[in-house]
């Protein structure tokens, strides 16, 4: 039985547009989640992230409607619902647990490993072509990556170190939101991405509720809850925004927008840690440090730049 695939509508400003708007959202997302890791354990802070965006998509759904299709699906189109679950709940446990270790603009460099593993799974799966260039922008990243942490290697290549151990955390957060992103994807063909962003929300949260505190939200105080709802509803339009982004562009190009996300979290970081220096700390980066993260930027834009 043949298997269709996902076509793009080619409506390329609109994608690009959206994409931009997921860009400034993720950027930021860390630095959010570091201020609010202060009060809350990595899975309570993911399960409440994930049970806001399911009420808010249930009350999304109540108004527009979409329970039906949601409840219809079955084989194939169910399967991917679950990948896409236990992929993005996945992802958000582990980048959080990361976070605690790394530094906002170190967690956001890193995770742009994501994009490269969801350009080889366009590749593979969406039978996307890939060029000379896009290899070479592969390696011109993970170049970026050793310089950026050119002060730490010590740490990072000791096997007993915290940071280590956190960068490994990282790497396999971007491996299961690429799950995710191929998942959703692909969902399009049968699902609108409310509908996902509804199941998502309720699956992730009911598989957290387990080992999640929710007492302990009673104890954050005023700036830290805001800024959990904060991160919670910038998520869900941001996750929106890059589902509709691949309706219209193609996954090698909604990465190379995406590519630019590192600058925006740097950018990001020096100007809350002098606003707020009780929540954020200022991150020394030397020149090669920035040097390296701009290599990031260009190896990312690079892979994701096919042949026209």
């Amino acid at each position: 039985m043949a298997v269709y695939l996902h076509k793009v509508s080619g409506r390329r400003v609109l994608g690009t547009a959206l994409t931009l708007c997921t860009v400034v959202i993720w950027g930021s997302m860390s630095i959010v989640l570091k201020g609010v890791l202060g009060g809350l354990d990595p899975i309570t802070l993911t399960w409440t992230r994930f049970t806001i965006i399911a009420i808010l998509m249930a009350a999304f759904l109540a108004w527009r409607g979409g329970y039906r299709l949601l409840l219809s699906l079955r084989g194939t189109a169910l399967l991917l619902l679950c990948l896409a679950i236990v992929g993005l709940c996945a992802n958000y446990v582990l980048f959080v647990i990361a976070l605690k270790v790394l530094s906002p603009s170190s967690a956001q460099v890193l995770i742009q490993l994501s994009y490269i593993f969801l350009l080889c799974g366009g590749l593979i799966v969406f039978k996307e072509s890939f060029s000379l260039r896009q290899w070479l922008g592969v390696g011109v990243l993970f170049a970026g990556l050793l310089l950026f942490f050119n002060q730490r290697y010590d740490e990072m290549f000791s096997l007993q170190g915290t940071l280590s151990k956190s960068i490994l955390i990282m790497v396999g957060s971007a491996a299961m939101w690429t799950v995710y992103a191929l998942a959703q994807k692909q969902l399009l063909r049968y699902l609108s991405p409310e509908p996902v962003m509804f199941a998502v929300g309720l699956g992730s949260a009911l598989l957290l509720l387990p080992a999640a505190t929710p007492s302990a939200l009673s104890e954050l105080d005023l700036v830290r809850t805001l800024l959990l709802v904060v991160s919670a509803s910038a998520t869900l339009v941001a996750y929106i925004t890059f589902a509709r982004a691949l309706d219209h562009l193609e996954a090698t190009r909604v990465s190379m927008v995406v590519a630019i996300m590192p600058l925006v979290t740097v950018g990001g970081m020096a100007t809350w840690a002098r606003l707020a220096p009780e929540l954020f700390t200022y991150e020394q980066l030397n020149g090669l440090s920035m040097l390296g993260a701009g290599l990031v930027v260009v190896g990312s834009a690079l892979s994701s730049w096919g042949k026209s």
